[in-house]
């Protein structure tokens, strides 16, 4: 991290009392910020939940507090910043810093959100100033404005963030479990080396589906069947688990990560409640928004095989080292009658980012057909 960013994120927090959000690779700057946690900063599970965690706190000691996310996570943020804290209902300040999306050329998942952004927050109320990540300088002085003006009219303003270049910095694999045995890479090859041949694999936004995209190159046709969430932030479990409803007969593994799974964890109890014995979930637990510049999640301290115990299902929590035993046990639940929960202890990847796949995204049985 350069001085000048470390100089910059000193600034924004001196200036906001409160700086909550989700990491994105355009507001990398931050980094200083989310590697130093405490109780005036915090990486969130989610948008909304940032967005209403800050509106609490404003609301508690009537400070303005700066909320960070990508365009993406403003879809996830559009409710509380329209029932909760707009003007005609708590008429809440706050600052949204957001990291743009969806320039020429970008991934297709972005091409919508980055088109609408602009129309999203006019639509909300929300005014909006512009700078880039490539000029710290301004981007300091620009969220002075907003804050300025979110205190003066007790409404939520935002600062949209360009990349300033054709494509956001490469992210540092930082954070997260770094003392584990296994990388996230290592995990997934583990994974699919013992899942059940022929299974349906969904692989979740972020590293895993390009991480599960690698595997399937060096291993044409042992799973010719997948998704690939290279969007849907944190919906990836609930793609498997209508795959695993719609396809009985057929094994569905979802490649999910801890902080995918975390965004909306309530999806991960569903099938409690569906006959879903085709389902495995695994959750590649690094602890760190490894793909959007590594800041900490919660799955460094939160225990999802635990979660899957209490549930009743087949369960298990993996690390390094590779022994035969450990290869063996995690071949037994991955085949065994589900739902089944698999948490893989692991480090960041550490060693570039794996290349992202391009369409198609989805092949199925199916997919070839029209929907009735």
């Amino acid at each position: 991290m350069s001085v000048e960013a470390a100089g910059a994120a000193k600034r924004i927090r001196e200036t906001f009392g409160l700086v909550v959000g989700v990491p994105d690779s355009s507001l990398t700057f931050l980094g200083p910020i989310w590697q130093q946690p405490g109780e005036d900063a915090s990486v969130c599970t989610n948008e909304g939940s940032a967005v209403a965690l800050a509106a609490g706190w404003a609301l508690g000691g009537g400070r303005c507090a700066l909320v960070c996310m990508q365009n993406s996570g403003l879809l996830n943020a559009l409710n509380p910043l329209t029932s909760l804290t707009h003007a005609s209902v708590q008429s809440v300040p706050l600052v949204l810093l957001i990291g743009m999306r969806g320039w020429a050329g970008d991934e297709p998942q972005h091409e919508a959100v980055g088109r609408a952004t602009t129309s999203l927050l006019r639509a909300a109320d929300i005014p909006f100033r512009t700078t880039c990540a490539s000029d710290l300088s301004d981007v300091v002085s620009t969220l002075g404005l907003a804050h300025q003006q979110a205190v003066a009219s007790n409404t939520v303003t935002a600062v949209l963030v360009e990349a300033g270049a054709a494509r956001p910095p490469t992210p540092p694999a930082t954070g997260g479990r770094a003392l584990e045995d296994w990388t996230s890479r290592d995990a997934v090859r583990l994974v699919l080396d013992t899942a059940p041949s022929g299974s349906i694999v969904v692989g979740s936004t972020g590293f895993n589906s390009r991480l599960v995209h690698e595997y399937r190159t060096d291993h044409p046709g042992r799973f010719d069947e997948f998704v690939y969430c290279v969007g849907a932030m944190g919906h990836a479990c609930s793609v498997a688990q209508g795959l695993a409803v719609a396809r009985p007969d057929v094994p569905v593994i979802c490649v999910d990560g801890d902080g995918s799974a975390l965004m909306h964890l309530g999806a991960v109890l569903l099938p409690t409640a569906l006959t879903v014995p085709n389902y495995r979930h695994v959750i590649v637990n690094n602890g760190s928004h490894e793909s959007v510049g590594g800041g900490d999640t919660l799955g460094s301290r939160f225990s999802f095989s635990a979660l899957g115990h209490d549930l009743g299902w087949p369960t298990g929590v993996f690390r390094g080292p590779t022994t035969p035993d450990v290869l063996t046990a995690l071949g037994r639940l991955l085949n065994a009658t589900g739902p089944v929960l698999v948490e893989m202890l692991t480090r960041p990847a550490g060693v570039g980012p794996p290349a992202r796949p391009r369409p198609p995204f989805v092949r199925t049985r199916t997919t070839s057909h029209r929907f009735r």
